[in-house]
C-alpha cells in the first residue's frame, strides 16, 4: 500500500510538473505560437513542421490541436493546413519521452535551487520553468523507487499477463489512461519506469504508448463541441488519424518492437524510439492522401463532412 501511494505521489508530481511546464512555456510563447501556426499555410511540410515545433515548445499536443481547432473556427487557419498541423503535433509530443529515456543526472535539487533564485529575483516565469523541470525529475525518481514493490503484487501480475496475451488490452489501457489524465507524457513516463525495471515487456509498453496517442484526442473533441463543420472535421480527423495508425500497426506489433530493438541497447530508449517512429511513419503514410481527401475544389471535403454527419 505504501509503495502504491508513493507511486501515485510520484505520478502526481510528474503531472504537476507537466502542467506547470505547459503554463510557463505558454507565458513565454503563447501569442508567438498562435501567430506562427496561423502563418503555416504555405505548404504541407511547413504546416507539419509548425505543429511539431509548436508542440516541442509547448509540450502539449492536446493544447496545440485544441488551439488549431479554435483557429479554424475563427477563420485564422485553412482546414488543410490545420490537418497537417495536428499530424506534426503528434510527432512533437515525443520529445519529452526521448528526454526521459536518457540517463539524466539527478538535477532536481539544482532545478529547485535555480527556481528559488529566479523567484527571489522576481523572474516568475523562469522560476516556474525551473520548478517544473524539478518536479518532472523528482516524480520520475519517486515512481522508479516505488515501482519495484508494485511489480510483485499479484493483481499487477494478473493484469500484466492479460495484456501479454492480448496486446489490444494494452492499447486500450494506454488510450483510457491518456484520456483520463489528459497527458500521454505521464503514461509514457510510467512505462519508461516499468520497462527500465524490466517489469513490463517492451512490446506491451509500446502498445500502451501507441494507445496513449488515441487517448489524447479527447481534448480536441471537447474543444470542437459547438463549433462549425470545419473545426469539427479537424477534431474528428485527429481521432481517425491516430486510431487508423494503431489499427494498421497492430498486426505487426511484435516485428515493430523487434525492429526498435535494433535502434538502441537500452529498453527504455527502444520504447521512446518506437513512440517517435510510429508518429513519423504515420505522417509519411497519410501525407500523400491528405490532398485527395481534403480537396474543396473537387468537393471531397463536403462528401467527407456529409459522411461523418457534420452540418452547418
Amino acid at each position: 500500500m505504501r509503495a502504491l501511494l508513493s507511486f501515485v505521489f510520484g505520478g502526481f508530481l510528474f503531472f504537476a510538473g507537466m502542467k506547470l511546464l505547459v503554463w510557463s512555456l505558454r507565458q513565454f510563447s503563447a501569442n508567438r505560437i498562435t501567430k506562427h501556426l496561423s502563418k503555416a499555410a504555405g505548404s504541407s511540410w511547413q504546416a507539419i513542421l509548425s505543429g511539431t515545433v509548436a508542440t516541442c515548445l509547448m509540450q502539449s499536443s492536446s493544447l496545440i490541436t485544441s488551439v488549431t481547432v479554435g483557429m479554424v473556427e475563427a477563420g485564422l487557419c485553412p482546414l488543410t493546413s490545420a490537418i497537417y498541423i495536428t499530424m506534426g503535433a503528434n510527432l512533437g509530443s515525443t520529445l519529452i519521452p526521448q528526454i526521459l529515456a536518457s540517463n539524466l543526472p539527478p538535477l532536481e535539487v539544482f532545478c529547485f535551487i535555480t527556481a528559488f533564485i529566479f523567484a527571489v529575483c522576481k523572474k516568475k516565469r523562469l522560476a516556474a520553468l525551473a520548478s517544473s523541470l524539478g518536479l518532472l525529475m523528482a516524480g520520475m525518481k519517486i515512481m522508479s523507487v516505488a515501482a519495484a514493490p508494485i511489480a510483485e503484487h499479484p493483481l499487477f501480475r494478473i493484469m500484466l499477463m492479460a495484456m501479454c496475451e492480448k496486446p489490444l488490452l494494452a492499447i486500450l489501457f494506454g488510450a483510457m489512461g491518456a484520456a483520463a489524465l489528459q497527458s500521454s507524457s505521464l503514461v509514457v513516463a510510467t512505462l519508461l519506469v516499468m520497462v527500465r525495471l524490466q517489469v513490463v515487456p517492451p512490446v506491451i509498453a509500446i502498445a500502451v504508448a501507441l494507445g496513449s496517442n488515441v487517448g489524447t484526442c479527447v481534448t480536441a473533441m471537447l474543444a470542437a463541441v459547438g463549433t462549425g463543420k470545419a473545426a469539427k472535421t479537424v477534431a474528428i480527423f485527429h481521432l481517425v488519424y491516430n486510431s487508423a495508425g494503431v489499427i494498421l500497426i497492430y498486426p505487426w506489433l511484435e516485428p515493430f518492437a523487434g525492429l526498435m530493438a535494433w535502434t538502441a541497447a537500452d529498453i527504455a530508449r527502444q520504447v521512446a524510439n518506437a513512440h517517435t517512429a510510429f508518429n513519423l511513419f504515420s505522417i509519411l503514410a497519410a501525407w500523400p492522401f491528405i490532398p485527395l481527401i481534403f480537396n474543396p475544389k473537387k468537393g471531397t471535403l463536403q462528401a467527407v463532412a456529409n459522411n461523418i454527419g457534420l452540418k452547418h
